[in-house]
């Protein structure tokens, strides 16, 4: 089905079980264009826990620019750790909008932890993230 001169290419990537940390999704997604490839940062889910909770992590994918459709390197890792208990972000991160600025990466992204209610199973507040690395690691959380 062609919609709005769309076409619709399938795939790109899915990290199902590549490991406890990639486990399953691949949203929010935020890329970001260099000279040569695509970073694509995403929010992956943990395996679940014994009580069904995952948690999020961010961490990326670089696709080729001439065919966005291969994959050149996948970081399983991800771009920072979850913040301590308490945090806004102790149960999970994940990417909105990732801009370049003056050779900088500026990250704003979703932090979420649960909280004990029957009516909020959790609170979502936005958090800022800067590498000087492209991305590789994140720093000034």
């Amino acid at each position: 089905m062609k919609l709005f001169g769309w076409k619709n290419l399938g795939f790109v990537f899915k990290p199902n079980e590549l490991s406890d940390k990639l486990f399953s999704h691949t949203t929010p997604v935020s890329p970001v264009l260099f000279d040569d490839f695509i970073r694509v940062f995403y929010t992956p889910r943990t395996k679940p826990d014994i009580h069904g909770n995952s948690l999020s992590y961010i961490p990326f994918v670089d696709l080729d620019i001439s065919d966005p459709s291969k994959v050149l390197r996948v970081k399983s890792e991800p771009v920072f750790e979850l913040g301590q208990c308490g945090t806004f972000d102790e149960h999970g991160t994940m990417v909105a909008e990732v801009l370049l600025v003056d050779g900088r990466l500026y990250m704003y992204y979703m932090g979420w932890q649960r909280v004990n209610s029957i009516d909020v199973p959790y609170q979502v507040k936005l958090g800022l993230a800067i590498s000087d690395d492209n991305g590789a690691i994140v720093t000034g959380k």
